[in-house]
């Protein structure tokens, strides 16, 4: 994939931010975003997660404090891979 396809992704979830002005799906949104992130570091290391996680809309708290989960989730797709 590349930085153009990321960037389309990014937008797509950013913009479904903007139909929840309550914000009842921010947290799935963030879930997604994630998810995605590291599926797609997985294809390419070069991969800039927190840069794709912001241009998603995900805030910058919610990107440290979910930082451990995602390395383990990493961690645990790198041992079922081997």
């Amino acid at each position: 994939m590349t930085k153009k396809d990321y960037e389309l992704i990014a937008a797509a979830i950013k913009d479904n931010r903007e139909y929840d002005p309550m914000e009842c799906y921010a947290e799935a949104l963030d879930d997604v975003a994630r998810s995605l992130a590291t599926a797609l570091q997985r294809d390419n290391p070069r991969f800039d997660r927190d840069r794709f996680l912001k241009a998603c809309g995900v805030d910058a708290e919610n990107i440290l404090h979910n930082l451990a989960q995602d390395r383990e989730n990493m961690l645990r797709w790198q041992e079922k891979s081997k």
